[in-house]
């Protein structure tokens, strides 16, 4: 039921592991925009309540201000048609708030070209208001109820909700039909993965550095594609295959096994340049300028709006 995905910051494949000093992408699906700089707060941390429900908090903006906002943008079934976001439908849009910590202010709801908001058709919703519904210990439960009264632009990609912080520490964000803010919906995480890789994948999970080791190498070996060059016995190619089907054939950017950017390391040889790339929604197809025995690196691909 929940139209949100990721709403517990559950899957971070995005995540840089600091915080943000510009607009974009917080993790996955989640984008943060407006006031987001070097002297303002965007970031994503584990819970620091013992035994917390929710295992990562989003803290969104300093008290008092700047605010940030963060949002995140649902697919709709095609450009310019509401999907299941009818004029009369109504719904409510929920989160838990870490308790000693702001409310969220500013609600919208609307329709966008991107994730950034651009061609946006939108409303303005009432500020959420405290709820008892499916309270949990360490959290206050915040939820605005709306009724949608606008509809898509011809080119509009997706739906979207908003929140407002100003040193907002938030979680378990919920969209659903209806007026109750029902039990924050708990989704398997290999499903929550599998819904967010649609939008962005990468087969570096950053959980080791990119250091040029041994490790490094093997963990990010790519599928070598065809066979080798018959004079050298090496591989120019490699394929990425994405483990679901993409929104969209993704934008792709590269990193080497040392952290070097649009370079890919060929064994034998050292970091090579791309020469081509190719692909579609389920895979890439990388050819690499000089050849080695296997390629490795570090490969994101970007099918958000």
């Amino acid at each position: 039921r929940n139209q949100l995905m990721n709403g517990d910051f559950q899957i971070v494949q995005r995540y840089s592991g600091s915080q943000m000093t510009s607009a974009g992408y917080l993790t996955d699906r989640w984008y943060c925009s407006a006031n987001v700089s070097s002297d303002t707060v965007c970031d994503l941390s584990q819970s620091a309540l013992a035994n917390s429900y929710f295992p990562r908090v989003a803290r969104i903006g300093n008290v008092g201000s700047p605010s940030n906002t963060i949002r995140q943008s649902i697919e709709l079934p095609m450009p310019g048609h509401f999907g299941q976001f009818a004029v009369g439908t109504q719904w409510t849009f929920s989160c838990y708030v870490q308790d000693g910590t702001p409310a969220p202010t500013d609600p919208a709801f609307g329709f966008a070209d991107t994730s950034g908001g651009s061609n946006a058709s939108n409303q303005t919703l009432s500020n959420p208001v405290v709820t008892t519904e499916n309270a949990i210990p360490g959290y206050t439960r915040y939820k605005t109820t709306f009724t949608v009264s606008v509809t898509p632009n011809s080119s509009n990609k997706c739906a979207y909700v908003r929140w407002v912080g100003a040193g907002t520490v938030l979680t378990g964000n919920q969209l659903e039909n209806g007026p109750v803010a029902t039990p924050y919906e708990v989704i398997p995480i290999q499903n929550q993965i599998a819904n967010c890789q649609r939008y962005y994948y990468t087969n570096y999970d950053g959980s080791y550095p990119l250091d040029n080791s041994a490790t490094t190498q093997y963990n990010l070996m790519l599928c070598a594609t065809g066979t080798p060059n018959a004079t050298s016995a090496t591989f120019e190619d490699a394929i990425v295959n994405f483990p679901t089907t993409m929104r969209k054939e993704p934008v792709t950017s590269y990193q080497s096994v040392d952290g070097a950017t649009a370079r890919l390391y060929s064994n034998g040889f050292g970091n090579t340049p791309i020469r081509t790339a190719s692909g579609s929604t389920i895979m890439k197809m990388v050819q690499v300028t000089n050849s080695g025995t296997f390629i490795s690196g570090a490969v994101y691909c970007d099918a958000e709006f």
